[in-house]
């Protein structure tokens, strides 16, 4: 089952080990475009709802370098790159509403304006 097909059937593992590029059709595309020689994968998919939002690769040159344990500690770094990723987000999103911040708003009280403070008894006893 290719790695679309196990995607779409929501099982989809939490780290993806590619020992043998020379299989794997993606891979072996990526390490190409990047100059690299055969090399094995992991992959750590960062997904939110349903969306892959970015993934975490590392690569070793040579077939069959990683282990299951190697893959084991890998998804151990899934929850602080969510944190990361996050916090990126976050500091975008504020940058943004910084740069269309309209500035100080004026509260004071024109003098052609009406005074609306209550002046009967009713709302005195309010104030103490």
């Amino acid at each position: 089952m290719s790695r679309k097909e196990l995607w779409q059937a929501g099982q989809l593992p939490p780290v993806l080990v590619i020992n043998r590029p020379s299989d794997e059709p993606v891979t072996r595309g990526i390490l190409a475009a990047l100059k690299e020689p055969p090399s094995s994968a992991m992959s750590l998919p960062l997904v939110v709802e349903d969306f892959i939002v970015g993934a975490l690769a590392v690569i070793a040159r040579g077939d069959d370098r990683f282990t299951e344990d190697h893959a084991r500690l890998y998804t151990t770094l899934k929850e602080p790159f969510f944190v990361a990723l996050s916090n990126t987000f976050k500091h975008e999103e504020v940058v943004k509403l910084k740069d269309t911040d309209p500035g100080p708003i004026d509260l004071t009280v024109k003098k052609d304006e009406p005074d609306v403070t209550p002046k009967d008894a009713e709302h005195d006893r309010y104030r103490r």
